[in-house]
Formats: C-alpha cells, structure tokens, sequence
C-alpha cells in the first residue's frame, strides 16, 4: 500500500509540473509529461481529465481530447469539470464567425427553423415537423433528441444535403462521433457531390477535430473551386494552412479573401493578424488586421490579447501592449497568463518594479504553486529591493515544486552567485539546471560567467561557453566571452580571432564589434591582412569610438603604408578623447618614424608620456627623440631603463640596440641585442628591420641573411627598399631628413 501511495503522490507533483508546462505555453512538454504518467498510472481520473485540456488546445486533437475527457469521468464521476471541457469541445467552433450569413444561420446562430430558410431547401409536413423537433432539442442542449429527430428527417428524404449537414455537424461538434459524422457528410455528397458546404464541412472536420491536416485542406479546396466566393471556406482553409501546416504565405492570401469577400469577418481578420505576426516581416499589417477585428467586436480578448504581444514583441511599444493586456484583462478578469504578461512587462521592460511586484503577488493569490511568478517575484525581490532572503526562500520553493525546472535552477544559481551568497551552490545550481536540460542555453552561459569569474579552469569556461553557442549561435555573448577566455593564452589567439569574429557577426552594435577581432588580429597575431579587411569597416567621419580608431589607423599604418588615413584616424580618435595617451603614442611614432617629423614627433611622444609614462615602447621611442635632438646620454639612460622595466617588450631592446650602435658599440653586441627582440616578437617591423640591418652589416654572407630579409619583406609595402628601411632603424640620426612619404 505504501508503494503505490508514493507513485501517486509522484504521478501528482509529475502533473503539478505538467500544469506549469501548460499554463507557460508548453504544450508538448505537458502533453509528454502526462502521457508519462499514463503510463506509470492510467487510472488516473486526473491525469485524463488535463490531457483533455492539453489536446482541447491543439488543432486536430479534438477528437482524442473528447475521449480523454470521457475516460476521466469514468474514472471520476464526480470530476465536474472533464464534462464543461466535452461542453466546450460543443460550443468551440473553430471556425465560427461573429455572425451567421445565409444557409449557416442553423449551423452557427440556433435561433431556430425561422432563423435559416435561405439555406434550407422545402420538403413535406413530416420532414418539416422533424426538423422544427429537432431544432428545438438542440436549443434545449438535447442532443439525443435532436440526433434522433435528424435521423427521423434523413429516414424521410435521404437526398437532402442540408439535412445531412446538420446531422454530421451534430454528431461532430456536440456529440464528438467523428466516424459518424464522416460517413453522414459522405453520405450527403453522394447525394449531391457539387454541394460545396458538404466539402468545406467534411474538411475543416477532417483537419480540426481528427487532425488529418492534407486531407481536410484538399475537400476545402474543392469546395473554394465548387464556390469561390464563400469568405467562410477561405477562412477556414486560411486557418488550417498556417496552424496546421505552417504555410504562412498561402494562408495569407486566403484569410485577406475572405476579409475582402466580408469585410466583418471579425474571425478572418483575427487570424490575417495572428499570420502576419507570425511571419514577422510586416508588423504594421499585422497591426492593422488586429484593429479591423477590434473595430467589429472592441472586446475580444484574444484579439486584444495578441495586439498586445504584437506591441510588445514586434513594433516596440510597451505601453501600447500593456493598455492592450488591460483591456483584455477586463473581459477576462484573473486569467493567469494576462496577468503574467503585464506582470513580465512591468518588471523587465517598463521599470515599474512596484507595480510588477503587486500583479506576481496577485497571481500567487490565486495560484499560489505558480512556478514562473514564484521565480519572477524572488528575483525582483532580491534583484530590485535587496531582499536576498525572502527572494530565495520564493525561488526555492518554485525548485521544489518543480525540480525538473531548468529555468527555476538557473535563477536559484543566480540568487546564490550575484546575491552575495554562496558561489558554490550557484555552481552546483547551474549544474542541476543544465542536467535538468542540457540544451538550456543559458545555464551553460551563467555557469560560464560565474566560472570566468572566479577565474577558474580556462577549458572548463571555455566548455561552458561552447555548449550555449552550439544551442544558440546568434547569441552574442557567448561569442565575446568565449574570445575573452581564449585570449588567455596566446596560443589560442587564432582561436579567439574566429570567437570575436563570430561575435561581430551576431551584434546589432557592429561598429563598436570590430575593434575585437580588429586588436586580436593587428596587436597579438600580427595578421596584418586580416586586420586591413576589419580596418575597411571603419569610416572615420561616423566612427566615435577612440580605440577603434587607433586600432584602424595602425593597420592604415602598418599594412597600407597610407600614412594620410592613419593620422587622420589617430587626430579624430584625440578629438573625441584629448587625453587618450595611446593615440597620441601612435600618432607620435608616425611622425617619428614614417613621416620623419622630429617636432611633432617629440610634442606627441611627450604628451603621451604625460598621460601615461609607465608604457614600456614610449619610452623606447622617446629615447630615439633624445639621441636625435643630441641628447646621447639621457637617450641612453631611457632605452636602458626602458628595458630594465620592461624585458619583455622587444621594441626596448630594438632601441636600445640602435643605440648602442650608433654609440659605436661592437656591431656583434648590437646584433645580440637585435636578435633578444626579434626572440620576444618576431612581427615587430621594426625589430626585424633592425636585425636585418645588423646583419648585413656583421654577417653579409651568413645563411641568416636570406631568412632574415624574406621577414622583414613580409612586414612592409611591396613598393619600399627593405635594406634602405632596415638602416633607417639602426641609424636614428636620418630621422632628421626622413622624406615625408605617402
């Protein structure tokens, strides 16, 4: 007994959760889940009673949701609710229009035998008491009676097609005997296989209530062919091609007929609006279908409701989509998922927090086991107002209740690593969630970010950030992130490159974006083709960040020789930040040593040093302005200093090898220290060049001398003499009269 005491009270915390998937709009997690606990215990009156509802929801399930709610009444008797869901399976025409027209007056209005003459052809004193009877018994909710009275009707004129519609359509929508209703609609075409209704009904039955989608849209294509000006036929063949087959354009075209074919449709333009939101590429139009079907009826809810989203999600306009939601709320007054979209937007978009925290509120008053509002208010709660505890103690209890939430662990982990308490458990919480549901990519990002960081192990980040790109790839941050950590390490520099480039191409901000992949390429790999095609992107007129600029102008520099887009680059980046020590930097070593300018190559250098004097290569350069200007010992004493403090910048010990050449140092001792720089950074131009130039001058007939110029060939325009640049960099006097080239 207590076995089978556990594995109900499993089988009901299995459908509390099957419930929040229902009511977040995950319809195919509920309906696996229920189905789950069929399986383990299918006499559950409860578990058959919320398939009903899940399958009520679906197109073409309506079928297979009658009889699950026929099951549950079985099983329960007294499970009051399973029969208003039958009811409602009667009374929801998918397809019913605001108003009925012509021969659909019995179908849709029941007003009774007056209300539909135009559509009912003539017939005997027998056949016409029949139908008074069993219009009546249909009025009264007496379906026996009124299936009875329709046979009664048949059994005296079975060539009467309309009669044969009435029947099928009793036995479909209010008695759910699909078999029956098939073969009666059959039966009538038979009679009459050019009665166009008999097609259009036999095929949104076919489609909606037993989810045989191809046939049901091709007998609603024969009747649009037997009557093409029908609005109902193109409103309904509209429905079915868009939510059952996803055939967004062609169900289009036909919704936008049967609005032109009655401009009241309220059905059809409710739809046209729902389709061309769905399409995403026209949310004006969408806009305008959703106020036609409100201009007809102003208090339809879903219209109201979808507006709404439309606003919200589409045209970027939240307080349209909250006055939307509101009115919607008024017809619907505590309909759970109205209020969460008010209480959603209020939190996230609108930043009214108080307002946000009263409508979560609200919704736990009426179902306190919400698992979505118990998240969403711990969050605001500890996110907005510093309440730490209280928002745990709600978000712990939305894990508990649903410990197979992904999404509740997450932001359990959250609560623990941003509130302050405990980045451990965040670790372990993220682990949870992501075992819950390995494709939840942003469990994947948050573990990413919390081991990051704490600066854990890098592969661990990195395997982090790679899952959530694998299950989202236009997610930007995940891309920079990934870059980040590759960075690292310098061997996974090319790694890093690809990560940022990725990221670039995810980005809406994709000017600001280049200056990642642009650096990585210019300043760690030294790949100077690639960082020409990413400085190609920046415009110097539109561009407004200053490191984007320096990084632009040094490839200018660097890889094209056009000296004139460089300082223009480098002048605009100190525009906008006067005191940006780097541009100035830049802009100082163009002048010294492509333009050939001393005076300005001084005043940058030393504005620079005054910003920043702690940058091993300015002093390395400032030592050349010294040794220029004729002061050969303080010039001596900075390459020194330079790399004493900086070992490990080969542009300090290029200088300081230029130096002491020019000191008349042994050529040999000087070419030591060329060789120390071209160790540290084989891609510093002037580092190779200086190494050549020693070369030559120690060694012309070495085997190094090959090697050693096919280098520096690579780090300089095709169009200049690599040995007259190479002595250019062991000879800082020809500073001096450098030729101001272009």
């Amino acid at each position: 007994m207590a076995e089978l005491a556990d594995k109900d009270q499993s089988a009901d915390q299995f459908l509390d959760a099957a419930r929040q998937q229902m009511l977040s709009g995950d319809l195919d997690s509920a309906q696996n889940t229920v189905r789950a606990v069929l399986t383990m215990t299918p006499t559950k009156a409860r578990a058959w009673y919320l398939m009903g509802e899940i399958l009520s929801t679906l197109p073409g399930n309506r079928a297979e949701a009658s009889e699950a709610y026929k099951r549950a009444l079985v099983l329960d008797p007294t499970l009051y609710n399973a029969q208003d869901g039958i009811e409602a399976l009667s009374e929801r025409d998918t397809m019913a229009p605001q108003r009925p027209k012509g021969r659909l007056d019995d179908l849709y209005a029941l007003q009774g035998p007056a209300a539909g003459e135009a559509g009912r052809p003539a017939g005997n004193g027998a056949k016409e008491d029949a139908i008074s009877r069993a219009r009546m018994a249909e009025q009264s909710y007496n379906w026996a009676v009124a299936r009875a009275a329709w046979e009664e009707v048949l059994g005296l004129d079975d060539t009467d097609t309309w009669a044969w519609a009435q029947y099928a359509h009793l036995l479909s929508v209010h008695l759910q005997q699909f078999d029956g209703a098939e073969a009666a609609y059959k039966r009538g075409l038979r009679a009459d296989p050019t009665d166009d209704w008999l097609w259009a009904k036999l095929g949104i039955m076919l489609a909606d209530f037993r989810g045989r989608v191809e046939d049901g849209q091709e007998h609603l294509k024969r009747a649009i062919q037997l009557d093409d000006t029908e609005c109902y036929y193109h409103g309904w063949i509209g429905w079915s091609l868009y939510r059952q087959s996803e055939k967004y354009g062609e169900a289009e075209l036909h919704l936008e007929r049967a609005v032109k074919l009655w401009p009241g449709y309220q059905w059809a333009w409710f739809h046209l609006g729902l389709v061309r939101m769905e399409m995403g590429d026209r949310p004006g139009l969408a806009e305008v279908a959703f106020k036609k079907a409100l201009a007809i009826d102003p208090k339809d809810p879903v219209s109201l409701f979808s507006l709404g989203s439309l606003y919200a999600e589409q045209l970027g306009k939240p307080r349209l989509a909250y006055r939307a939601w509101r009115k919607a709320l008024n017809q619907v007054p505590d309909d759970i998922m109205i209020l969460k979209k008010l209480a959603n937007l209020c939190f996230e978009v609108l930043d009214d927090q108080s307002r946000a925290k009263t409508l979560f509120e609200y919704i736990l008053s009426i179902e306190d086991q919400d698992i979505e509002s118990l998240v969403r208010l711990g969050s605001l709660l500890w996110e907005q107002r510093g309440e730490v505890e209280e928002g745990l103690k709600l978000i712990q209890k939305g894990v508990d209740l649903a410990p197979g939430n992904a999404w509740a662990w997450a932001h359990l982990g959250l609560i623990h690593w941003r509130g302050g308490r405990n980045p451990q458990e965040a670790r372990s919480c993220f682990s949870q969630a992501i075992l819950c549901d390995p494709d939840f990519a942003w469990a994947h990002t948050c573990m990413g970010d919390l081991l990051y960081e704490q600066e854990a192990n890098k592969a661990d980040i990195i395997s982090s950030y790679l899952a959530a790109t694998d299950i989202v790839p236009e997610d930007p941050w995940n891309w920079i992130q990934l870059g980040r950590t590759y960075e690292i390490n310098p061997a996974d520099n090319r790694s890093a490159l690809l990560a940022y480039e990725k990221y670039y191409e995810c980005t809406d901000d994709q000017v600001s974006a280049v200056v990642f992949p642009l650096s990585i390429a210019l300043m760690a790999l030294k790949d100077m083709e690639r960082a020409a095609w990413w400085a190609s992107n920046i415009e110097i007129e539109t561009c407004d960040d200053p490191l984007l600029l320096i990084m632009a102008g040094r490839t200018w520099r660097l890889a094209h020789f056009d000296l004139d887009r460089a300082e223009a680059m480098f002048r605009r980046a100190i525009a906008i930040e006067p005191d940006d020590h780097f541009a100035w930097h830049e802009l100082g070593e163009l002048m010294l040593y492509d333009r050939g300018d001393l005076v300005q190559a001084a005043e940058c250098l030393r504005t620079s040093q005054k910003y920043d004097s702690s940058c091993s290569s300015l002093l390395a350069d400032l030592s050349i302005v010294m040794w220029a200007e004729g002061n050969h010992k303080e010039a001596m004493q900075t390459a020194e200093q330079a790399c004493k403090e900086h070992g490990d910048e080969a542009q300090a010990w290029t200088s300081l090898a230029s130096l002491r050449y020019l000191a008349g140092a042994p050529v040999s001792e000087c070419l030591a220290l060329a060789e120390k720089a071209v160790a540290l950074d084989g891609m510093l131009k002037n580092a190779r060049l200086a190494h050549l130039a020693l070369l030559e001058l120690e060694a012309p007939e070495s085997k190094q001398i090959h090697q050693a110029r096919q280098a520096a060939v690579d780090l300089i325009p095709n169009w200049l003499d690599v040995e007259e640049e190479a002595f250019r960099y062991i000879d800082p006097l020809s500073v001096k009269t450098f030729p101001n080239r272009n």
